[in-house]
């Protein structure tokens, strides 16, 4: 059994994210398909689903890992890299799969940006013929602001930026019915240790009791969202949004500097803020967007509410973060 069906908190959270997601009816008893399904983000969808009573197939590169983890879903290898080779027949298809962390950006900009691209384009031609209803896209607010192409960094917006335009170019050409969903910054209990993000760094820290360390004033503005929240926004879209559109996975209420966060983890951690100088390869791994803030207007006018605010959010993930 998966530790985190151990605990009741998580559970909670997993049936609060359901009760928030619009015309939840609409995922009973479907066979949906979620790649990326370890990752933060498609961990918690996957465990929504299968609280909804929908038939999970749960990919990615671990099928044994997977079963463990979701042991009500059915696994399936997959990798952004491979051809695909399910021979299933899906309503919905979730996509989920990707890199989104700066130290694979870093280490490996030529293969985030042609795995981005390449997997999203294998994944829309299977569902031109093996997807019943819906395809849905998770890309990132990253594709939003400058994106200077004569900078590795910019491999990961770009890939995103190539993944919804192929969605609308398979939505126009071929009438596949397809959604994107912008997330923000999100975090959660389900927070990776690859995950060198700097809202990963300081739930690490706080987690491990020791001081939370800004590499920078941390004036950025950001838009933040809790998995929970996120689950049930990207589920909203899936089952309410309008073909060939666009939203922004955030709530405009949730939005702080990147230093007032980490003061609010350092709060219910019971622990400091300290700052110190970032190294050469930190700073090159920062995204160069000043004011990251998405405008969930749009997914507001389908119904969505979100269920938690910042600083819950930030006590849930500590306590799931504690093992």
């Amino acid at each position: 059994m998966c530790r985190y069906y151990e605990k009741k908190s998580y559970i909670e959270d997993v049936r609060n994210s359901l009760r928030s997601v619009v015309s939840d009816e609409k995922l009973s008893e479907k066979k949906i398909l979620v790649t990326g399904a370890s990752g933060l983000v498609g961990s918690f969808i996957t465990d929504v689903l299968i609280e909804a009573g929908s038939k999970v197939f749960a990919a990615g590169r671990n099928p044994v890992g997977l079963q463990e983890r979701f042991p009500k879903a059915t696994p399936l290898t997959y990798d952004l890299a491979s051809d695909i080779d399910f021979n299933v027949e899906f309503d919905y298809i979730i996509h989920a799969a990707g890199y989104g962390h700066p130290g694979a950006f870093r280490e490996d900009p030529v293969g985030i940006l042609i795995y981005s691209v390449n997997g999203t384009a294998r994944m829309l031609e299977y569902a031109r013929e093996h997807c019943k209803e819906r395809f849905l896209y998770v890309s990132s607010g990253e594709v939003y602001g400058h994106v200077d192409p004569m900078t590795s960094r910019a491999c990961y917006p770009l890939g995103k930026q190539a993944g919804e335009n192929l969605c609308a170019s398979y939505h126009e050409k071929y009438d596949v019915d397809t959604v994107v969903t912008r997330l923000c910054h999100t975090f959660g209990p389900g927070i990776s240790a690859k995950d060198n993000r700097a809202t990963a760094q300081f739930f690490r820290n706080a987690v491990a009791g020791e001081n939370i360390v800004l590499k920078s004033k941390g004036e950025q503005r950001r838009s933040y969202l809790y998995a929970a929240d996120s689950a049930s926004a990207i589920l909203s879209v899936l089952t309410s949004g309008e073909s060939g559109n666009a939203y922004d996975i955030a709530s405009d209420d949730c939005v702080v500097t990147i230093a007032e966060l980490a003061r609010l983890i350092a709060d219910v951690a019971g622990v400091k803020v300290v700052y110190d100088i970032p190294t050469e390869v930190e700073v090159k791994e920062r995204s160069p967007i000043v004011e990251q803030i998405l405008d969930g207007r749009k997914l507001a006018n389908i119904g969505w509410m979100k269920a938690y605010r910042i600083k819950a959010g930030c006590e849930k993930s500590i306590e799931g973060l504690k093992g």
